[in-house]
């Protein structure tokens, strides 16, 4: 079987596909929905969102990205809607809470970023018990380099 009638199989209502081709991804990891991409990767059209899904290969790592909508995620994932629709929510709410944290970050450290003085007192003054423990310079330069990953995803 190649990629093309995997893909039909989990279109199709009566998916029973055991088989995987090599083509077909080993698994899938949600990452969550978009209102940006509208069209299902199986051609449905004018969907409010879709899913959106990692492939990865037996190793578990992400070789790509699909979207879906909630019906064709759930038949190729062989789980149901309401498992997806789930899951998704779940790393939709921790994709905001992770952009909040980021967007934070770059506001309290990113206006005084290259001021190794400046970075500093801001630094002690909001964590007044680490000054023994480690520079400012040390762990505010990965975490805006962190935040600013998270926002660039």
């Amino acid at each position: 079987m190649n990629a093309t009638e995997f893909w039909t199989n989990v279109h199709n209502l009566g998916f029973t596909c055991t088989e995987t081709p090599a083509e077909a991804p080993a698994a899938y990891r949600i990452k969550g929905t978009t209102q940006d991409i509208t069209d299902c990767a199986h051609g449905h059209t004018g969907l409010k969102k879709t899913v959106i899904l990692a492939t990865l290969d037996t190793d578990g790592t992400e070789t790509g990205i699909i979207h879906l909508g909630t019906d064709c995620a759930a038949k190729a994932m062989r789980t149901t809607e309401t498992k997806v629709r789930n899951t998704a929510a779940t790393a939709d709410a921790e994709r905001a809470e992770q952009t909040e944290w980021a967007r934070g970050i770059l506001d309290t450290y990113g206006p005084v970023e290259g001021d190794k003085r400046a970075t500093a007192i801001l630094f002690f003054t909001r964590n007044p018990h680490m000054r023994d423990q480690i520079r400012a310079s040390e762990w505010v330069g990965p975490q805006l380099a962190k935040a600013r990953a998270i926002l660039a995803a």
